[in-house]
């Protein structure tokens, strides 16, 4: 699908289209990336970025409402973000509408400690419905073949809190898979 071209309508008739010829049920989709979408309004000034990007946000969360499935995106960080340790909505690129109407925004750090240790860490930004924010998931990472995995037992807790926070581990030190981890996503 064409950059700023395509709709989240586009995008809805594309997995209708599908589900009908596979004979399936869509359970998650990832658009790489929602800024460059279109709003389904066609008179929307798309020189406006806050408004331009919420309507595409929206558009995406009702889809994912109808069809009973998770949606991922992504966004860039801003030019304050470059050098921070750690991110929060301050530091995403475009408009914080975006944000605003997701349910789940998750920071993905990945910098070159991080990296030399084997370790990626996905900070939870907002929680709609869990207490899960402010809460970073420290999973290991193979650089070599991106791979993502838990972290072997017992060599570093699974969850702590954010540096904002305690810097303590969570009392329930309940391990957490990938599998966990979109199960989690899902409830909310």
């Amino acid at each position: 699908m064409e950059s700023n071209v395509t709709t989240p309508r586009h995008i809805e008739n594309y997995l209708r289209e599908f589900i009908i010829q596979h004979e399936c049920q869509v359970d998650v989709v990832i658009v790489d990336y929602a800024d460059l979408i279109a709003p389904n309004e066609k008179r929307v000034d798309i020189g406006n970025i806050h408004i331009k990007e919420k309507l595409v946000a929206e558009s995406l969360r009702n889809i994912a409402k109808r069809f009973n499935m998770i949606c991922f995106t992504a966004a860039q960080i801003n030019k304050t973000g470059y050098d921070a340790v750690s991110f929060t909505g301050g530091n995403i690129a475009g408009s914080q509408g975006k944000m605003n109407t997701s349910d789940l925004f998750v920071s993905i750090n990945n910098t070159p400690q991080l990296r030399e240790r084997g370790e990626i860490e996905f900070t939870f930004l907002k929680t709609r419905n869990s207490g899960g924010q402010g809460k970073t998931l420290t999973m290991e990472y193979n650089t070599d073949t991106l791979r993502i995995t838990d972290l072997v037992e017992g060599s570093k807790p699974k969850e702590t809190q954010s540096s904002s926070d305690s810097g303590q581990p969570t009392s329930n030190g309940t391990p957490a898979s990938v599998q966990t981890l979109l199960a989690k996503i899902k409830k909310t």
